[in-house]
Protein backbone atom coordinates (compact mmCIF):
# COMPACT_ATOMS: atom_id res chain seq x y z
CA UNK A 1 0.00 0.00 0.00
CA UNK A 2 2.86 1.76 0.76
CA UNK A 3 3.95 1.87 -2.75
CA UNK A 4 0.47 3.10 -4.42
CA UNK A 5 0.29 6.19 -2.59
CA UNK A 6 3.59 7.58 -4.02
CA UNK A 7 2.77 6.47 -7.54
CA UNK A 8 -0.59 8.65 -7.58
CA UNK A 9 0.18 11.91 -9.09
CA UNK A 10 -0.47 15.09 -6.61
CA UNK A 11 -2.03 17.64 -8.41
CA UNK A 12 -2.05 21.43 -6.67
CA UNK A 13 -4.79 23.15 -6.36
CA UNK A 14 -4.55 26.74 -7.60
CA UNK A 15 -5.37 29.61 -5.62
CA UNK A 16 -8.35 31.02 -5.66
CA UNK A 17 -7.74 33.80 -3.94
CA UNK A 18 -5.64 36.04 -6.34
CA UNK A 19 -7.54 35.37 -9.24
CA UNK A 20 -10.71 36.68 -7.73
CA UNK A 21 -8.58 39.69 -7.04
CA UNK A 22 -7.47 40.28 -10.35
CA UNK A 23 -11.03 39.61 -11.60
CA UNK A 24 -12.57 41.96 -9.77
CA UNK A 25 -9.85 44.90 -11.11
CA UNK A 26 -10.58 44.26 -14.35
CA UNK A 27 -14.46 44.16 -13.98
CA UNK A 28 -13.77 47.73 -12.35
CA UNK A 29 -11.67 48.72 -15.07
CA UNK A 30 -14.11 47.59 -17.76
CA UNK A 31 -17.19 49.92 -16.14
CA UNK A 32 -14.86 52.81 -15.95
CA UNK A 33 -13.37 52.85 -19.04
CA UNK A 34 -17.08 52.28 -20.49
CA UNK A 35 -18.28 55.24 -18.96
CA UNK A 36 -15.40 57.69 -19.84
CA UNK A 37 -15.97 56.58 -23.64
CA UNK A 38 -19.17 58.51 -23.13
CA UNK A 39 -16.94 61.74 -22.27
CA UNK A 40 -15.44 61.57 -24.79
CA UNK A 41 -17.64 61.72 -27.62
CA UNK A 42 -19.09 64.88 -26.54
CA UNK A 43 -19.69 67.40 -29.12
CA UNK A 44 -18.78 71.07 -27.99
CA UNK A 45 -20.46 73.84 -30.28
CA UNK A 46 -18.14 76.26 -31.44
CA UNK A 47 -17.20 79.57 -29.72
CA UNK A 48 -19.34 82.12 -30.62
CA UNK A 49 -16.46 84.70 -30.04
CA UNK A 50 -13.92 83.27 -32.02
CA UNK A 51 -16.31 83.44 -35.05
CA UNK A 52 -17.37 87.32 -34.11
CA UNK A 53 -14.08 88.26 -33.53
CA UNK A 54 -12.69 87.33 -37.19
CA UNK A 55 -15.35 88.88 -38.94
CA UNK A 56 -14.98 92.39 -37.81
CA UNK A 57 -12.51 94.46 -39.30
CA UNK A 58 -12.61 97.74 -37.65
CA UNK A 59 -9.84 98.65 -34.86
CA UNK A 60 -10.81 98.03 -31.28
CA UNK A 61 -12.44 100.67 -29.35
CA UNK A 62 -10.35 100.62 -26.32
CA UNK A 63 -12.62 102.83 -24.14
CA UNK A 64 -10.65 104.23 -21.33
CA UNK A 65 -12.41 105.85 -18.39
CA UNK A 66 -9.49 108.45 -16.61
CA UNK A 67 -10.83 109.91 -13.23
CA UNK A 68 -7.94 112.54 -11.82
CA UNK A 69 -8.45 115.04 -8.77
CA UNK A 70 -8.62 118.44 -10.53
CA UNK A 71 -8.60 120.47 -7.42
CA UNK A 72 -9.45 119.71 -3.72
CA UNK A 73 -13.14 119.58 -3.96
CA UNK A 74 -13.69 117.94 -7.44
CA UNK A 75 -13.02 114.87 -9.98
CA UNK A 76 -12.30 114.82 -13.69
CA UNK A 77 -13.94 112.29 -15.36
CA UNK A 78 -12.57 111.63 -18.97
CA UNK A 79 -13.53 109.25 -21.28
CA UNK A 80 -11.22 108.35 -24.34
CA UNK A 81 -11.75 105.85 -27.03
CA UNK A 82 -9.67 104.84 -30.35
CA UNK A 83 -11.09 103.33 -33.37
CA UNK A 84 -12.29 104.51 -36.60
CA UNK A 85 -14.04 107.31 -34.77
CA UNK A 86 -11.92 108.63 -31.82
CA UNK A 87 -13.60 110.48 -29.57
CA UNK A 88 -14.02 111.80 -25.41
CA UNK A 89 -16.09 112.90 -23.14
CA UNK A 90 -15.50 115.06 -19.77
CA UNK A 91 -17.51 115.75 -16.90
CA UNK A 92 -15.96 117.58 -13.69
CA UNK A 93 -17.95 116.35 -10.39
CA UNK A 94 -17.43 117.77 -7.15
CA UNK A 95 -16.05 115.74 -4.25
CA UNK A 96 -17.75 115.75 -1.00
CA UNK A 97 -16.30 113.24 1.64
CA UNK A 98 -13.93 111.16 -0.57
CA UNK A 99 -14.63 108.81 2.01
CA UNK A 100 -18.32 108.33 2.10
CA UNK A 101 -20.34 106.60 -0.93
CA UNK A 102 -21.03 109.62 -3.71
CA UNK A 103 -24.80 108.88 -5.91
CA UNK A 104 -23.15 111.97 -8.03
CA UNK A 105 -20.22 110.12 -8.88
CA UNK A 106 -21.77 107.29 -9.32
CA UNK A 107 -24.25 109.16 -11.38
CA UNK A 108 -22.20 111.13 -13.72
CA UNK A 109 -20.41 107.30 -14.24
CA UNK A 110 -23.34 105.77 -14.92
CA UNK A 111 -24.41 109.17 -17.96
CA UNK A 112 -20.76 108.76 -19.60
CA UNK A 113 -21.16 105.02 -20.48
CA UNK A 114 -24.81 105.02 -21.23
CA UNK A 115 -23.81 107.92 -23.99
CA UNK A 116 -21.28 105.60 -25.12
CA UNK A 117 -22.98 102.74 -25.04
CA UNK A 118 -26.15 104.09 -27.55
CA UNK A 119 -22.90 104.94 -29.86
CA UNK A 120 -20.93 101.86 -29.74
CA UNK A 121 -23.80 99.05 -28.12
CA UNK A 122 -21.07 96.48 -29.05
CA UNK A 123 -18.34 97.24 -26.85
CA UNK A 124 -18.44 95.52 -23.58
CA UNK A 125 -14.79 96.24 -22.12
CA UNK A 126 -13.99 99.09 -20.50
CA UNK A 127 -10.34 100.22 -19.08
CA UNK A 128 -9.88 102.16 -15.51
CA UNK A 129 -7.40 104.30 -14.33
CA UNK A 130 -7.85 106.42 -11.14
CA UNK A 131 -5.79 109.00 -9.99
CA UNK A 132 -3.41 107.44 -6.76
CA UNK A 133 -5.11 110.38 -4.44
CA UNK A 134 -8.29 108.88 -5.12
CA UNK A 135 -10.01 106.99 -2.71
CA UNK A 136 -11.13 103.49 -2.14
CA UNK A 137 -14.71 104.04 -2.15
CA UNK A 138 -14.33 107.03 -4.87
CA UNK A 139 -12.93 103.29 -7.33
CA UNK A 140 -16.29 101.63 -6.11
CA UNK A 141 -18.37 104.62 -6.87
CA UNK A 142 -16.93 104.41 -10.19
CA UNK A 143 -17.08 100.56 -10.69
CA UNK A 144 -20.48 100.47 -9.61
CA UNK A 145 -21.49 103.18 -12.08
CA UNK A 146 -20.05 101.14 -14.60
CA UNK A 147 -21.24 97.71 -13.90
CA UNK A 148 -24.13 97.61 -15.66
CA UNK A 149 -23.38 98.90 -19.14
CA UNK A 150 -19.73 97.59 -19.16
CA UNK A 151 -20.04 93.72 -17.47
CA UNK A 152 -16.29 93.48 -18.47
CA UNK A 153 -14.01 96.15 -16.24
CA UNK A 154 -10.24 96.10 -16.68
CA UNK A 155 -7.97 98.20 -13.93
CA UNK A 156 -5.12 99.64 -15.15
CA UNK A 157 -2.31 102.07 -13.18
CA UNK A 158 -2.80 105.30 -11.99
CA UNK A 159 0.15 106.28 -14.05
CA UNK A 160 -1.97 106.11 -16.65
CA UNK A 161 -4.14 108.93 -15.88
CA UNK A 162 -0.77 111.88 -15.81
CA UNK A 163 0.09 110.24 -19.40
CA UNK A 164 -3.47 110.12 -20.50
CA UNK A 165 -2.51 112.81 -23.20
CA UNK A 166 0.51 110.95 -24.74
CA UNK A 167 -2.07 107.90 -25.54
Amino acid sequence: MQFEDMHRRHTPEPDLVPILDSLVCVIFFLLFSTSFIELTQMTIPPSVVSSAATASAEPPLTPRLFVAKSSQNSLKLSLVWKGTQPGTSDRQVKRKDKNKPSTELENAVREMAEEFSTKYATEKTIQLALDKEASYQELVNVMDGLKKIFPDLVLISYDEVANKDVL
